[in-house]
């Protein structure tokens, strides 16, 4: 007896014990002949059923989203898989400091201003119990923690409370000269600069500039659209994923300096096709509904680019920009000690 596609994803979601992506939850249904169809794209039929009961149904939803993406699961059952998968961590081992507040005081600690790779950092932490976790490569964890503080402050033109260079971690605040905080500076009066001149171009020359960025960021066949009725797409191009996985873009690019809103979001998805991938650049930011928006169970995500993370990728990419090689001298205190 075939089930609807409802009841066929509760049927193995139940049996299975245990969350379960979209596609393999799909690839059970059929394989044990719960329930058939036509459809060229199966999953998405029953992953938009979900979301329609559970927005219907909220808490009395037979089903549950169990993790980032589609991953579905059972009422009733994920709660007690999670409590299986949860570890079992003893009352004096629980985490007193993230993997960076422990970084800085392992650095601070050690009684002499010298660089310490992050494995010897990571050793330190564990042994002092400033750290618990469960995962099996703690200082991979912690090297990379570091790494994306740096970019974070960066991007927001701060000074970086850490500073990597092969390994070897110090802090900012042991440099004496003030490099880095020039270093940082001079990106943050680049960021302004670009800023202002985009600011300054005609519609004709930024939508050129938009092409620009996009071939930049390695989207192929750029292609921008009528200033006129362009009904919310500025450029259409095809991004490539690996050298073989093509996929095609539609983007809008603003240079406001408020936030973007929801609408815009919904206006974009409402005029791309089947077949592409919506994006959106700003000069500004986005508000909090542009991003819950974007981001709407059962609909087209749609990819947000603010100002910040645009200057950035203008910065990494050399697009509009040209680097500037210089030789800087700092004063060796072991040296002259």
């Amino acid at each position: 007896m075939k089930l609807s596609a409802l009841d066929a994803a509760y049927q193995v979601l139940k049996a299975s014990g245990r969350p379960m992506g979209i596609r393999e939850l799909t690839k059970q249904i059929l394989k044990q002949g719960l329930w058939t169809t036509k459809g060229k794209t199966p999953w998405d039929t029953i992953a938009a059923q979900m979301y329609t009961e559970l927005n219907k149904l909220g808490a009395k939803s037979r089903f549950v989203k169990a993790g980032k993406g589609q991953v579905w699961g059972a009422a009733g059952v994920v709660a007690a898989y999670k409590a299986e998968l949860k570890p079992k961590v003893a009352k004096d081992s629980m985490p007193k400091m993230t993997f960076l507040n422990a970084a800085e005081y392992v650095l601070k600690s050690q009684g002499k201003k010298a660089p310490m790779h992050y494995e010897a950092i990571t050793k330190i932490a564990l042994e002092k119990r400033l750290l618990a976790t469960s995962g099996k490569t703690p200082d991979a964890t912690m090297g990379a923690q570091i790494y994306e503080d740096i970019k974070r402050s960066r991007r927001k033109g701060e000074l970086p409370r850490f500073d990597l260079c092969k390994g070897m971690v110090s802090l900012t605040a042991w440099q004496k000269t003030g490099i880095n905080l020039h270093i940082d500076q001079h990106r943050k009066d680049i960021g302004k600069q670009i800023r202002a001149k985009l600011q300054k171009m005609t519609p004709g020359r930024f939508e050129q500039f938009a092409a620009a960025f996009l071939t930049g960021l390695g989207i192929e066949d750029v292609k921008t659209t009528c200033l006129v009725g362009d009904k919310g797409v500025d450029a259409r191009g095809t991004m490539i994923f690996a050298g073989a996985i093509k996929t095609k873009m539609a983007v809008q690019v603003k240079r406001w300096k408020y936030n973007v809103g929801a609408p815009i979001v919904r206006e974009l998805r409402g005029s791309i096709t089947t077949e592409e991938r919506g994006m959106i650049i700003t000069l500004g930011d986005f508000a909090a509904g542009a991003k819950a928006e974007a981001e709407a169970p059962g609909k087209a995500p749609i990819a947000l680019l603010n100002g910040e993370r645009m200057i950035d990728l203008m910065l990494e990419n050399r697009i509009g920009v040209k680097p500037e090689e210089a030789t800087l001298f700092e004063i060796d205190d072991e040296f002259f000690a």
